[in-house]
């Protein structure tokens, strides 16, 4: 059964926590309950902002798009990250190098466990940024285009923390 295995604590990161993470977080979570079965953890998906105000809104945009893709985020509410987070954090994946370094600045022992989504088990692949762009408040291409890289990047990263919990 799920609930006896080792929960393991996955922290997605954006900004504001209204766009990109709370949708990133959703996709990789469910991504992760496809494979889960497969480890011996059971993996918490989380998003935070790295500056966050608590009880924020979703926006509207990403919103009519998860609902559009089967995910229900209406009830999300901006969350910060704090200390609290950070002391139960496994992994912390973040958007951009603006928030990972925030990220690191004031959580040093965090170091080896914040990733920019981009660069977590890329494998040596070359990348010219490890930059997600943040689509909040633009048109709605911009969207479609987030929500495709984070759909990609979500089974990418799903398939790795199966692969590195599994061998663990």
């Amino acid at each position: 059964m799920n609930w006896f295995k080792k929960k393991y604590n996955v922290y997605v990161l954006c900004t504001a926590n209204i766009t990109r993470s709370p949708y990133f977080a959703a996709v990789l979570q469910q991504c992760v309950k496809r494979q889960e079965r497969d480890t011996s953890c059971r993996i918490c998906v989380y998003s935070c902002g790295t500056h966050a105000v608590r009880g924020r809104p979703i926006d509207e945009g990403i919103r009519l798009i998860a609902s559009r893709n089967g995910l229900n985020l209406g009830r999300h509410a901006s969350t910060p990250f704090t200390s609290l987070e950070a002391q139960q954090a496994d992994i912390v994946l973040v958007m951009d190098d603006v928030q990972k370094n925030d990220v690191l600045v004031k959580y040093p022992e965090l170091g080896g466990r914040v990733y920019a989504i981009l660069e977590y088990a890329s494998n040596g692949r070359r990348l010219a940024s490890t930059d997600i762009m943040d689509p909040t408040g633009r048109e709605p291409d911009l969207y479609r285009r987030f929500c495709r890289l984070a759909d990609e990047e979500a089974t990418r990263i799903s398939r790795a923390l199966i692969e590195s919990l599994s061998d663990a």
